[in-house]
């Protein structure tokens, strides 16, 4: 979808109700977690921390299943949000945004996650930390939104280049 064509009202909507939803999250990683937020990944290059809550399963603006936390010299900071959908359609559910995608992979109550394909071929524990399995999951498409830390790539790039380096100084 060109710039241009993309509908400024609907993604303002969009992004108005994703940061009523997220503002809460902002500084308090604790309340997240309280409220259903899980760790998936370690920190990730260029991303952060992220965390799902697997209750949320459908597309709500207001309401984004992971929540990537990035580092910061006063503690972990809510940067980017994202959405995990079953497939890439032609348009995406924010207007203008694009795609990522997550490979299929085996995760651990430690975050740490080990590409693979299919459930039969996880560990018990993780091979890196030793962590206890959680969860596997397919390939996913995902879709993020920086709403709460500047990326110099774009609101909708996957990854932030200013992540790594600004937490080089923390």
């Amino acid at each position: 979808m060109a710039e241009a064509d993309v509908d400024l009202g609907v993604l303002s909507d969009h992004l108005a109700a994703t940061r009523l939803g997220s503002a809460k999250y902002v500084t308090d990683l604790a309340l997240a977690q309280a409220d259903g937020y899980q760790v998936i990944t370690p920190m990730m290059p260029d991303m952060g921390v992220h965390y799902l809550n697997p209750a949320i399963t459908d597309f709500d603006p207001g309401r984004p299943p992971i929540l990537v936390y990035v580092p910061t010299p006063g503690g972990p900071q809510l940067g980017a949000l994202e959405w995990v959908l079953p497939e890439e359609s032609a348009e995406p559910p924010l207007p203008g945004a694009t795609y990522g995608e997550f490979p299929a992979a085996c995760h651990f109550v430690d975050g740490t996650f080990e590409p693979r394909n299919g459930e039969a071929n996880c560990a018990p524990t993780s091979s890196e930390t030793g962590a206890a399995f959680a969860f596997w999951h397919g390939r996913l498409i995902t879709m993020h939104v920086w709403l709460w830390f500047h990326n110099l790539d774009g609101l909708f790039a996957g990854m932030n280049p200013l992540v790594d380096p600004f937490n080089a100084e923390a």
